[in-house]
């Protein structure tokens, strides 16, 4: 091999590092399933509010690459559970071949902003068609089994990142649980409920999801009925509740993350890429 033809051996192989060192990781996924609570603690304002902070906090904040699946929470939960809003932004094709390398992300990225400006009524216009289809579904609040449905939606691969989102005053009326009972039992029945539900194979399997909830502690004792009780406790007893749950199914759920008005906490999650 003559000497010109070494050197232009050593200058592909550098090229070709070089080139390889310049690409970029395929930027990550984030799949959000957002649970809504439309039972009949949440007063027809705060539904307006949690739709509000869906369309601002976490549509708003999404890329070319998410997915946003929302499901109902009700007493029909897990039996009638179709999701009422669900949009892949992975499969629409934001780039356009005449954008040019050095603008085309940000190009990209104005397309997908345009696309959920146009959206976002219908997300609203979503969740109120949802919540007046479901009104006959008001008498309970079964979160266990919206969990398992969310547990459900998640891919199995595909996404790198898994966000959960439970807009809801996080008391569940059901059958199977009673969470109002802990403002008379307190922390010392958290953990029977616990091993009861593992027991009958009731904790989902959300591991590697983070959870985020909104308007935890929303309900007022009189609404339901027990206008006499340690409010602060009792907010604290179902809080412990749901963060061992949430440790059980193998989920993340911060305390800072869990609380009354905790929405402007997400756009930060969906943009620690």
């Amino acid at each position: 091999m003559t000497n010109g033809t070494c050197a232009c051996v050593a200058l592909a192989v550098a090229l070709a590092f070089g080139v390889a060192g310049c690409e970029k990781k395929p930027p990550e996924s984030t799949t959000v399933v957002v649970l809504l609570d439309f039972s009949g603690s949440i007063p027809a304002p705060t539904v307006s509010f949690y739709a509000n902070s869906i369309e601002s906090k976490i549509w708003q904040e999404l890329t070319a690459h998410d997915r946003l699946t929302i499901l109902p929470v009700d007493s029909q939960a897990e039996s009638k559970t179709d999701p009422f809003f669900a949009v892949d932004l992975s499969q629409t094709n934001f780039l356009d071949t005449h954008d040019g390398f050095a603008h085309k992300e940000e190009k990209e990225q104005m397309r997908v902003q345009a696309f959920i400006k146009d959206q976002s009524q219908k997300l609203k216009d979503a969740v109120v068609a949802a919540a007046s289809a479901r009104s006959g579904f008001r008498s309970g609040t079964d979160l266990i089994g919206a969990l398992h449905a969310a547990a459900n939606t998640f891919p199995d691969s595909g996404a790198d990142r898994h966000l959960l989102v439970i807009f809801s005053d996080m008391i569940q009326e059901s059958p199977e649980l009673n969470l109002p009972s802990l403002a008379k039992a307190g922390d010392a029945r958290v953990p029977l409920m616990i091993k009861e539900l593992e027991d009958h194979k009731r904790i989902p399997k959300l591991t590697g999801v983070t959870v985020v909830v909104v308007g935890a502690g929303e309900t007022s004792a009189a609404e339901s009925g027990s206008s006499t009780r340690d409010e602060g406790a009792y907010f604290r007893s179902v809080r412990l509740f749901w963060m061992q749950f949430f440790e059980r199914a193998g989920a993340k759920l911060e305390e800072r993350n869990y609380g009354y008005r905790t929405q402007d906490v997400i756009p930060s999650m969906l943009h620690s890429r």
